[in-house]
């Protein structure tokens, strides 16, 4: 579901509103969603499209250390699959640093493939060897 702005025209996912959130477009429009909590188990339809302006910041993303606890490829699995359930995105940095070959593997290159086309997601970082993963989700299909 797409939230258009009233004065330009430009559309936001609706998943990324937080309940009667507010967002300001870049043309200086003020944005509110006055529908149901998304978080709660909606999932907007396949026409979401999101706004593509640099200076757009709906969501602060989930940062999260690889690093921490056993340092390994399951942080990357469960931080996916909570930015899949609660549409939030997140950065994950030092990505299995505890390993000998730390980084993005190909097993986890195709978890993280998997979530990115289940919600039509932008990702960045989506490399062997990185240890930085920016993950975006979109609408979850």
């Amino acid at each position: 579901m797409a939230i258009s702005c009233p004065q330009c025209g430009a559309e936001f996912d609706a998943t990324l509103f937080e309940f009667e959130h507010r967002v300001r477009c870049p043309c200086g429009a003020e944005i509110r969603y006055p529908g149901t909590d998304l978080r709660s188990g909606h999932i907007a339809s396949d026409q979401t499209r999101r706004h593509k302006h640099e200076s757009q910041s709906v969501t602060e993303p989930m940062k999260i250390d690889g690093s921490l606890g056993e340092g390994g490829g399951q942080i990357l699995r469960s931080s996916l699959a909570l930015s899949l359930v609660t549409g939030k995105p997140l950065v994950i940095e030092n990505i299995r640093a505890k390993r000998k070959k730390p980084g993005l593997m190909l097993q986890h290159l195709s978890a993280v493939t998997a979530a990115a086309e289940v919600s039509q997601a932008h990702v960045e970082g989506a490399a062997l060897g990185s240890m930085r993963l920016t993950f975006c989700p979109g609408t979850v299909r």
